[in-house]
């Protein structure tokens, strides 16, 4: 329980729903299988205040170097921060981000701002 307390996720498995939405109140996927689009819940603020955006969602992708890095980096041809509670992730084939989402290693949300100021990355 620390875990999601600290860093936590667009969606997180949940019993009898194994992708549950978290900082995510919803997403919907193309007829394609290629985009996934994500909208964040309002009112969702790192512990300084500041309200977690899309552009927080995608700077926390683009700079995760955790295990999972190349699986990921491998599978996903772009990620667009579309609004300020709206963020797109768009795959180079189909049927490639169940896997993603599913991944059990924990990917955290950084606060971009922050991150940029320390000189981190």
């Amino acid at each position: 329980m620390v875990m999601y307390a600290l860093h936590d996720a667009v969606v997180k498995p949940m019993p009898g729903n194994p992708l549950a939405p978290c900082l995510a109140e919803s997403f919907s996927a193309s007829e394609d299988g290629l985009a996934y689009e994500f909208v964040l819940r309002n009112g969702v603020r790192f512990h300084n205040g500041d309200p977690v955006t899309a552009e927080d969602v995608k700077f926390s992708f683009e700079r995760y170097r955790g295990t999972s890095h190349d699986l990921m980096q491998e599978r996903m041809a772009s990620v667009e921060a579309l609004e300020p509670r709206r963020v797109r992730f768009t795959l180079k084939k189909p049927d490639g981000f169940s896997d993603l989402l599913r991944e059990r290693h924990r990917r955290r949300l950084d606060r971009t701002q922050e991150v940029r100021r320390a000189g981190r990355y």
